[in-house]
Parts: structure tokens; sequence; C-alpha cells
């Protein structure tokens, strides 16, 4: 956000300087000497916040999570893609149990590689309203764009089975970590409370910009550990919107 607002700071600075370079040399009565003066303060402080912008979009670009720049190649250009039931099967080899990630009173959840990338692959059951309030709802959804949520890659309408394609978050969710684990699994080593606080700060960070950055206020409705999922470097990812 800190960054957002520097660069919308620089630019604001810049068409400031044009504006003042248009007054100066529209006023006849300022003398030469003074505007040129002027000019080459200007230029300098321009040169000042180009040697500052250019490095600054540099080390965004190279701070991009390669995960995440793998995972947008996924998303066409007007939102979550859908794709067919076939790629989908043949990413979960048959939704095969031993790719299942998880169980819900919603369906399954099963790690998938589509197209070369590692996704998690939901797979719903649903009755009543159809596809009509689910395509408003993955319409939604998918234009949800923010570093500490589960980015929405596709779906998928087949049969009286609809399909969600997120992001792969590896290490799981943050329930696995603070819960007891279930007979015959192997318990998960405690967080740091530095790794812990890390987290919470991302989880605050999805809920402001729901809350309070867009247009319309979006509800998440089931915000509990067991949605907040943990990627490769244990950021807190709120995922799950309540979809079943």
């Amino acid at each position: 956000m800190a960054s957002r607002v520097s660069a919308a700071g620089s630019l604001l600075s810049l068409i400031s300087i044009a504006l003042v370079l248009t007054l100066l040399f529209s006023v006849d009565s300022i003398p030469r000497v003074t505007r040129m003066v002027v000019l080459a303060a200007v230029v300098m402080l321009a040169l000042a916040g180009l040697a500052w912008f250019l490095p600054w979009r540099r080390r965004r670009t190279e701070e991009r999570p390669v995960e995440v720049v793998a995972a947008a190649s996924l998303v066409d250009s007007v939102g979550p893609t859908r794709f067919p039931y076939s790629e989908l099967a043949r990413a979960t080899d048959g939704f095969h149990d031993r790719l299942k990630l998880g169980q819900g009173g919603f369906g399954a959840v099963f790690h998938g590689v589509l197209r070369g990338i590692d996704v998690a692959i939901k797979r719903i059951v649903r009755e009543g309203d159809g596809e009509k309030s689910f395509r408003a709802e993955v319409k939604t959804i998918g234009q949800l764009n923010q570093k500490n949520l589960v980015r929405l890659l596709g779906w998928c309408r087949e049969g009286c089975g609809f399909f969600l394609v997120y992001e792969y978050m590896p290490n799981r969710s943050l329930d696995c970590f603070l819960f007891r684990p279930a007979a015959g699994s192997v318990p998960l080593p405690p967080l740091p409370w530095q790794t812990r606080y890390h987290i919470v700060q991302g989880l605050a960070a999805a809920l402001k910009y729901l809350h309070e950055e867009l247009r319309e206020c979006v509800v998440h409705r089931d915000v509990k550990a067991a949605n907040v999922m943990l990627d490769a470097t244990f950021n807190g990812r709120l995922g799950d919107f309540g979809l079943a």
C-alpha cells in the first residue's frame, strides 16, 4: 500500500512540475535568467525522481513470488478461465483419493498439475440456485486481486458438479499447525511467534482490502483458521469464500 502511495505521489509531483513549467514560460514578466534557473532545478528533480522510480519498479518485479507469476498465466484477461472438465480430470488423475487435500460438507479439494502449474481444485456439489448464481459468485471473486487472498484461477461446470481452480498453497492451512491432528496423522511443528504474527498481518491486510479498498465491500462469511492458507514462505492467504 505504501509503495502504491509513493508511486501516486511521484506521478502527482511530475504533474505539478509540468504545470509550473507551463506557467513559468507563459508569463512574459519573468526574467529569462530566472526561467533558466528554475528549469535547471526542475530537470534535476525530474532526473532524481526517475533514478528512484526505475530501481523501485525493478524491485517490485523481482520481489514477485515465482508461484504467483506462474499461477497468473492461467488467468485470461477477462477473469478466471473456464477449463474443460477433461483437463481438470487429467490434472488430478481422475480426482484420485491420493491427491485429495481435504474433505468438507461442500465437497473435496484435490491437488493437481494444470498446464505445468500446481493448483488446488475444489469439487462442489450444489443444489438449488444452480449455475447462474455460481457464475455470479465466480465473477465477483475472480475480480479480487490482493496478495493475501488465494487467487481464483478458473472454474468448470460439469453435470451437477461445479469446480473451482485455485492457487496451490504448499503449507496447507493454519489450523493444521494450531490444533491437534486427527488420529494417525503426523503432528506438525509449532509455528514460531514471529511467523504467527506475520500470518495475522497478512490476514488483516486481506480483510482490510475486502472491507475498505473495494468500491463495494465484500464479506467473506467464513473466516477461520482452516480458511487461512499458507504459501511457500508462510504468508497468510485468505481463501474459501463460502461458495458452497
